[in-house]
């Protein structure tokens, strides 16, 4: 649940930058970072629906095995999908790290860079797919 909140803030704060900024990008940019934040949020709204099913799972005494699976997956390739559209958005100066002229104090940099490895830890994105494949779907192994 933090993951999606917290993900969901960041939404907002690029948002709100494009916002600020739109009469700053070509027309083109901005319309398109304008659909691809609309995706976003509507992938994070997914992510808290996830992690309410896991909690009402939890409460009924049930164990999430799949769902988590599913969770972990959506949310790591998800923040993946926001620091690329941030990137995308904020073009070359979005590739800055630097915190005191980078936009973003150079999150969006960081946060692309990190996102790869939050598709490793705590199990690989294929790992979690054959997870849900056999243990929500019923799948052979092999």
């Amino acid at each position: 649940m933090g993951t999606a909140v917290g993900q969901r803030k960041s939404i907002e704060r690029y948002t709100a930058w494009l916002r600020e900024h739109r009469a700053q990008l070509p027309p083109s940019t901005a319309a398109a970072a304008r659909l691809a934040w609309a995706d976003r949020a509507v992938e994070v709204q997914v992510l808290t629906l996830l992690a309410y099913r896991i909690i009402s799972m939890q409460a009924a005494g049930k164990i999430p095995n799949a769902e988590a699976s599913i969770a972990k997956l959506f949310t790591s390739e998800t923040g993946q999908r926001i620091a690329h559209t941030a990137l995308k958005m904020l073009g070359t100066a979005g590739a800055l790290m630097d915190r005191s002229a980078a936009p973003f104090r150079g999150e969006a940099a960081r946060a692309y860079l990190n996102a790869v490895s939050l598709t490793i830890a705590g199990g690989t994105s294929e790992i979690q797919r054959n997870i849900i494949a056999q243990r929500g779907l019923g799948l052979p192994r092999d």
